[in-house]
């Protein structure tokens, strides 16, 4: 089995999905509406109508470094669906300085996961002389 990938009918990514790994290509995903309802009340039979494309299956892997992927009929490939402006704006945003509190709330999770390493060390310098007093 295999990634292939929703998409709807622009082309943008939806969601993964599994396929048979010798599945490759674009395939329409398609729904049957029912029709045969009538204005007037009375019930008549129910009439399936012609498949309706809502989306394809694109069983070719999405490249890195898309922020939103977007597969192109025309040029039958992934390609970024975010314009170029959009993902300045996007970097803009992670190069925004960081406040105070969320600055001193990172240095205290880095204290926390170091003073946790140097627990295990010390536990592990203990139970290390321990062993070599006891094989003495």
């Amino acid at each position: 089995m295999k990634e292939a990938i929703k998409v709807n009918l622009d082309g943008f990514y939806i969601e993964p999905t599994l396929v048979a790994d010798s599945v490759t290509g674009v395939f329409p995903i398609t729904e049957t509406a029912q029709t045969g309802s009538s204005s007037t009340g009375t019930s008549s039979t129910d009439k399936p109508s012609e498949p309706v494309t809502v989306g394809y299956m694109v069983a070719v892997e999405v490249p890195t470094g898309l922020y939103k992927p977007r597969w192109s009929f025309d040029l039958e490939e992934w390609v970024e669906g975010l314009t170029q402006q959009e993902i300045d704006a996007l970097h803009q945003q992670q190069q925004e300085p960081v406040s105070s509190t969320e600055m001193l709330g990172r240095q205290l999770v880095e204290l926390k996961l170091q003073s946790m390493q140097q627990k295990n060390e010390i536990d592990s310098l203990k139970q290390q002389l321990a062993n070599s007093q006891a094989s003495k």
